[in-house]
């Protein structure tokens, strides 16, 4: 299949004359109208993968304004995307957490990319830990426009840590106090062998 994109126009002729003439360009246009539908394919793919991906996609401004994110990062949020649009980032966080996140966009800004895990709060109040891979974004011309992250749910992992941690101090309590009992019991048996 070609493509043709072609142009014409009358041109003017004597009254009397029943010719009519016409004036025209015509312009192969097939090879943008396959890179356009190629370009229409590629998006059409990056939306299906942005969409379907179970990790959060979260973008921001160079205000910390939210511009972009997933089904999935809004989900773990308790939100949807239309809700989240131009929400700030510390929206999203207790005030303790603020502080540290100025730091780490401070640390964007010098042009740092890393992982971390950050908390954040859902809408419901309750914490949401992430596995964070941010990376600063340019424009052309080098200045800092923002933010891009990736985000995995590690609540799960966090809150098994934290009981596990409680296990440990719970049977290290125990085992201390077990171990003042049988120093106790041991001294009793010295004093009582001593007797004899």
């Amino acid at each position: 299949i070609r493509w043709i994109l072609d142009r014409g126009f009358p041109v003017a002729c004597h009254p009397e004359d029943k010719d009519h003439r016409y004036v025209g360009v015509a312009r192969d246009i097939t090879e943008q109208k396959q890179a356009e539908a190629e370009l229409r394919d590629s998006a059409a793919r990056f939306k299906t993968i942005v969409e379907t991906v179970q990790d959060g996609i979260w973008a921001i401004d160079a205000q910390a304004v939210t511009t972009f994110v997933n089904p999935a990062m809004a989900a773990m949020l308790g939100h949807t995307p239309e809700s989240m649009a131009g929400s700030l980032l510390f929206d999203h966080m207790s005030e303790t957490n603020k502080s540290r996140c100025l730091e780490l966009m401070q640390r964007r800004r010098m042009g740092i990319a890393e992982s971390h895990d950050f908390e954040f709060r859902r809408k419901d109040g309750t914490s949401l830990w992430v596995l964070l891979n941010a990376a600063p974004q340019y424009d052309a011309n080098g200045e800092f426009t923002g933010v891009l992250a990736t985000m995995t749910d590690i609540t799960a992992r966090k809150q098994n840590e934290a009981a596990s941690r409680e296990m440990n101090a719970e049977l290290e309590a125990r085992v201390a106090e077990r171990t003042r009992e049988l120093q106790a019991r041991t001294r009793e048996l010295s004093v009582s062998e001593e007797r004899l």
